[in-house]
């Protein structure tokens, strides 16, 4: 197993893969809200390219140049997809009324593709969400 891959991730497999960055972490103890995730299994740790921006009660994550920490998941069963396209507004056949789309990325580490959901509504003057932890930002105290 190649430095720093997470136990379980198969490279270049025909297994698929789903990067959680923020609400549905299970550091913020998100996952429970879908409430039957067995059709995820938990693998590491990874980061991706982008910028997670501040909606409120959840971040958006942005394609731009930046570091985005988040939680690597294999997909046992394609079903759950159909509840996570649920819980975040993803219209499969109408991109233009979702709120977030789920889209294939290259991973910066570990090196693999998965599936992320992106902010797909404006966002200017959301506040930007510096390093990249959404567990960070929402571990701060409040002032």
């Amino acid at each position: 197993m190649a430095e720093g891959t997470p136990d379980g991730l198969v490279v270049g497999s025909s297994r698929e893969y789903l990067a959680l960055y923020g609400s549905l972490m299970s550091c913020v103890g998100g996952l429970r809200r879908l409430g039957d995730t067995r059709g995820l299994r938990y693998v590491g740790p990874c980061t991706m390219q982008g910028r997670l921006v501040d909606l409120g009660r959840y971040p958006g994550l942005v394609l731009q140049e930046g570091l985005v920490e988040a939680e690597l998941y294999e997909i046992t069963d394609r079903a759950i997809l159909d509840g996570l396209d649920r819980f975040e507004g993803y219209h499969r056949h109408n991109a233009g009324l979702s709120v977030y789309v789920r889209r294939r990325v290259r991973l910066r580490e570990p090196d693999c593709h998965a599936w992320v959901y992106i902010y797909n509504k404006p966002y200017a003057g959301r506040p930007v969400i510096a390093g990249g932890s959404w567990f960070e930002h929402v571990s701060q105290p409040q002032g």
